[in-house]
């Protein structure tokens, strides 16, 4: 069990809490709230400050880029994002049009 104490915490579900906290178990959120709730709570002991930070517990980025399989190993980064960009983007341009349907990209994919 620890606990993150951040300047701001900002659950989906509820306001914003000023001089918040998250309790974990592991990848698990197991509660949170004002600082001194959790931290009496649970225990101070393996309390993690992140100071001026702005936590967002339960906030996932789960999008991803499937449609962008094809090209790895066929790209190369050389320390310039704006010219990988652009040549990932020529490429799925000159591979896939625009208006691609479902079941053809399956068909080019397999």
């Amino acid at each position: 069990m620890f606990i993150l104490r951040a300047r701001v915490v900002a659950p989906l579900t509820a306001p914003p809490i000023k001089d918040g906290a998250v309790a974990l178990d592991g990848p698990l959120i197991v509660d949170w709230g004002p600082v001194r709730r959790i931290v009496s709570q649970y225990g101070p002991a393996n309390e993690i400050n992140l100071t001026d930070c702005l936590l967002l517990p339960g906030f996932i980025n789960a999008h991803t880029h499937l449609e962008l399989s094809y090209l790895k190993d066929r790209i190369t980064y050389h320390h310039d994002f704006i010219e990988w960009i652009d040549t990932v983007r020529r490429s799925r341009c000159e591979t896939f049009p625009p208006g691609l349907s479902d079941e053809v990209y399956k068909q080019v994919m397999s």
